[in-house]
């Protein structure tokens, strides 16, 4: 209000005649405030101009735009953000879970950590973000995971996944994986571009495998489990599993 206020001020100024002196007339300069357009007649300079509109707070900004003083509204804040880092999965081999079992022995706890941010707004549309800072305000701990008759301990990947079933029992399936070893129990085909091939995973309700093989189907979040016989694929059939990749040898 108080900058809407020194611009009227400014359009209702005007020049003292002296003697002895031309008098010359007043200029009009042109405003925009706000996407709002004024017609400024004052005998100051764009300078002077600028120093009056200025002096209402250090929350304007104005610049210079062709014919035109762009009187903009900067406003800068800061804003804190929290950020929850799930815990990393670890597992270990168990002699006392089954085969394809697993058993949570630890859920863990997600890492928080906080970010502050500064944003500059421009007449209220943000223009900016910068992160300013950020630290960790509270320490997660791990998840930990049995595998049943699995070998491999340390760190993996859970993730979710749809899981079919595959024989070479099957008409069109032959005895070869897509990198040539044999077909087998422990054998998955998996989607390349989500898991590598060669990757070793250990799957709910099926147990530790190796991925060796593709499917024109198996894209994205899919695997398709080996059998021996076509009746165990019929008893697998399609279930939502949790898949953990375990790495490479």
């Amino acid at each position: 209000m108080k900058l809407f206020i020194s611009i009227m001020l400014l359009l209702t100024l005007s020049l003292s005649p002296v003697a002895a002196f031309t008098k010359l007339p007043i200029p009009t300069q042109t405003v925009s405030i706000q996407g709002k357009t004024l017609k400024v007649t004052s005998p100051y300079t764009d300078k002077n101009i600028l120093n009056v509109i200025n002096a209402q707070g250090n929350n304007y900004q104005v610049k210079k735009q062709g014919n035109i003083l762009l009187v903009q509204n900067i406003e800068v804040t800061t804003k804190v953000n929290y950020v929850y880092i799930p815990p990393k999965v670890v597992v270990q081999p168990s002699s006392v879970v089954a085969k394809g079992k697993t058993a949570i022995l630890s859920q863990g706890s997600p890492t928080v950590k906080a970010q502050t941010w500064q944003i500059k707004s421009i007449d209220g549309k943000v223009v900016n973000k910068t992160l300013v800072n950020e630290k960790i305000v509270r320490q997660g701990t791990n998840k930990v995971i049995a595998l049943g008759q699995s070998a491999y301990r340390g760190e993996a990947q859970e993730i979710l996944m749809v899981a079919t079933a595959y024989s070479a029992e099957e008409a069109g399936v032959g005895t070869r994986t897509a990198i040539g070893t044999r077909a087998r129990y422990g054998v998955v085909a998996v989607d390349p571009n989500v898991i590598p091939l060669g990757t070793k995973l250990y799957i709910e309700g099926y147990g530790y495998a190796i991925a060796e093989d593709i499917g024109g189907s198996i894209k994205g979040n899919r695997i398709d489990v080996y059998f021996n016989t076509i009746d165990e694929c019929y008893r697998w059939g399609r279930r939502v599993v949790k898949v953990y990749i375990l790495g490479k040898d």
